[in-house]
């Protein structure tokens, strides 16, 4: 099975799985796609031909013959130029987002999920494509947090999830992911840090907690003296202004002579594990096609 039907089977299942506790109304779909800015990918619109208990009712495509021939593909009489257009008029129950293209994602599963539809296009760590998918925890959030809708998803157990994602994907997530990455909740930087100890939501859109996830507020080169004076109140010690000033000279000076020699080791290890784990050497696939040359 290739990475195509993989997709479009695991779409299929999936579906067939929800519909299986649902009522015997057909569910309508509305496809999402861009021709010429990611198209169509892996048969996510035409798999939905397939699917029982489904009919696609309506097909988005800003491309005015990208969209005549979804229209014909798919079987479908109703084309929108504006995928927006098309939730509002049509209310599919899912939606297929299909572009290759991932920098359009979020904002159509988001538009989808404010149209009324149940059944957005997400997956865990935005996995996906090469460049991702819409993240599901990032839609998820902003349901809650910015349509003010009711979600099914514990995010609270979304950090966990995250990280079972990323060790059977063996795909390391990135530092600036949203919610789950390291930084997302890691401050350092003199004013931030005076921000978020007067109110948080200056600079996180999303309490941490309910992610299941604690703050970071580190103490590095661009710490400002209203992080360091919080930190040393706690440790009941008390210092002058200037003497907090030294304290900041002694901190920059450390973080300057910090030796870049573990970064560099462990930029080469992982560089290393992305060309030689992530599937087969390529030496290593000739000497298995000479041994079966020589038997052969």
């Amino acid at each position: 099975m290739n990475r195509r039907t993989f997709l479009a089977a695991g779409t299929a299942a999936a579906a067939t799985s929800v519909l299986a506790k649902n009522p015997p109304r057909k569910l309508r779909v509305g496809v999402i796609g861009h021709t010429g800015r990611g198209n169509y990918g892996h048969g996510l619109d035409t798999v939905w031909l397939k699917v029982p208990g489904t009919e696609i009712v309506a097909v988005a495509d800003p491309h005015e013959n990208g969209l005549a021939n979804a229209r014909k593909k798919l079987q479908v009489v109703q084309g929108f130029a504006d995928y927006r257009k098309m939730l509002r008029e049509v209310k599919p129950d899912i939606v297929a987002v299909c572009p290759r293209h991932a920098d359009q994602h979020h904002d159509m599963a988001l538009a989808a999920i404010e149209a009324g539809v149940r059944w957005p296009t997400a997956t865990v760590n935005g996995l996906g494509e090469r460049a991702g998918n819409a993240d599901l925890g990032a839609v998820a959030a902003a349901t809650k947090n910015l349509l003010g809708l009711d979600c099914s998803v514990d995010l609270a157990r979304m950090s966990a999830l995250s990280e079972c994602v990323e060790r059977a994907s063996e795909t390391l997530l990135n530092e600036a992911h949203p919610l789950v990455g390291a930084n997302a909740f890691r401050h350092e930087s003199g004013i931030h840090v005076h921000g978020v100890l007067k109110d948080p939501s200056l600079y996180e859109a999303i309490d941490p907690n309910q992610l299941g996830r604690d703050r970071t507020l580190l103490i590095g080169k661009h710490s400002g003296g209203a992080h360091l004076r919080a930190v040393l109140a706690a440790a009941e010690i008390s210092l002058c202004d200037d003497d907090i000033e030294r304290l900041r000279a002694q901190i920059q000076t450390a973080c300057g002579e910090r030796s870049r020699a573990d970064f560099d080791a462990l930029r080469l290890r992982v560089d290393a594990y992305r060309k030689d784990s992530q599937g087969v050497p390529e030496q290593k696939v000739i000497e298995w096609a000479r041994e079966l040359e020589s038997n052969s």
